[in-house]
């Protein structure tokens, strides 16, 4: 799956999501790639695949309430991150 190291790319609806996102929330988005970064399979990110999207999306955490998400695509070592939402908004997109 992931290969070191890990390199990230902004779709143009990540970027624009984030540009909106309260302090606290672009806070939580930062830490939580950079742990990602340094620990994919950190249990608080709670990685998971999306198995009935093709090509797959995988999301992680933003907070250990799981109130917030990150999805994105995965090839090799490069991470293309989608929308950052809720998790609600999650579960209505995909």
């Amino acid at each position: 799956m992931l290969e070191p190291p890990i390199q990230f790319t902004f779709s143009e609806d990540f970027t624009k999501e984030y540009q909106d996102l309260p302090q606290n929330i672009k806070s939580g988005v930062l830490e939580a790639l950079k742990k990602f970064k340094e620990n994919p399979r950190a249990k608080s990110l709670r990685l998971h695949r999306l198995s009935a999207i093709k090509p797959p999306v995988w999301k992680i955490d933003v907070f250990a309430d799981r109130s917030w998400q990150i999805s994105m695509r995965i090839q090799g070592s490069e991470c293309a991150l989608l929308p950052v939402a809720t998790h609600k908004v999650m579960d209505r997109t995909y």
